[in-house]
């Protein structure tokens, strides 16, 4: 009987409802015509059941704009490396911005929060492992967007001469006609696993209309490629 009491609950936690939100909130304060201070609150709770709606801080930065086109970002901000395959979250450090015309360049030093694989434990305290990247990208006749980026992991431990995980990739996209586009992304890891260079690819279309997307995409990751933190 009891067997058949806890198997009966099981079943019920398994089928059980659940009702979740999320709310964020953006806050914007212009210190000048130069300096803005951004920030974003959010909190994520049970409808169904009540419990703690505990506010996160998921972004605090400072974005300083000196000179036209260019632009310093300090703080908790965003990164998205290439068209985001690899990584598109939370990056904590500063990031330098350029744009003249069709070409963006952008560099940054910090670390990716949500890039799991790149946390290590050292004395039984986690810590983000320290990373660069470098990225660019052009227009072409208003209709073809192509870039490319490198980034690197420092090293886990310089005296025990661990290799640094160091990743560069490709990206393309084409305005076909009146909201369709098709687009692809190549990633490659620079340092090798088992005689290898771990990689991954996705190719694909989509199709704009109104505030809506349609899209279909291929992704093909082998192992080792991919570290979390893309949208």
């Amino acid at each position: 009987a009891g067997d058949t009491y806890d198997a009966a609950h099981k079943d019920d936690a398994e089928h059980a409802d659940a009702y979740s939100a999320r709310i964020r909130l953006n806050l914007k304060a212009q210190a000048n015509d130069k300096l803005a201070v951004k920030a974003r609150l959010a909190t994520e709770f049970d409808l169904k059941d009540g419990g703690d709606m505990a506010v996160e801080v998921e972004r605090l930065h400072a974005e300083y704009a000196p000179a036209e086109g260019f632009t310093l970002d300090l703080g908790r901000t965003d990164a998205t490396l290439g068209a985001g395959l690899l990584y598109d979250d939370t990056f904590d450090g500063v990031v330098a911005s350029y744009g003249i015309g069709q070409f963006n360049l952008q560099a940054g030093y910090g670390r990716y929060r949500e890039m799991k694989s790149a946390q290590y434990e050292v004395n039984n305290v986690k810590k983000d492992r320290e990373a660069i990247f470098v990225q660019g990208s052009t227009k072409i006749a208003d209709q073809v967007n192509i870039g490319a980026f490198y980034t690197r992991l420092e090293k886990l431990d310089a005296e025990k001469d661990q290799d640094a995980k160091a990743f560069y990739g490709v990206n393309a996209k084409a305005d076909l006609y009146k909201g369709l586009s098709v687009d692809g992304e190549y990633v490659r890891r620079d340092d090798k696993v088992a005689d290898e260079h771990p990689a991954m690819w996705t190719a694909g279309a989509a199709y704009e209309f109104g505030p809506a997307t349609l899209g279909v995409h291929y992704y093909d990751v082998d192992a080792n490629a991919y570290f979390g933190g893309s949208t």
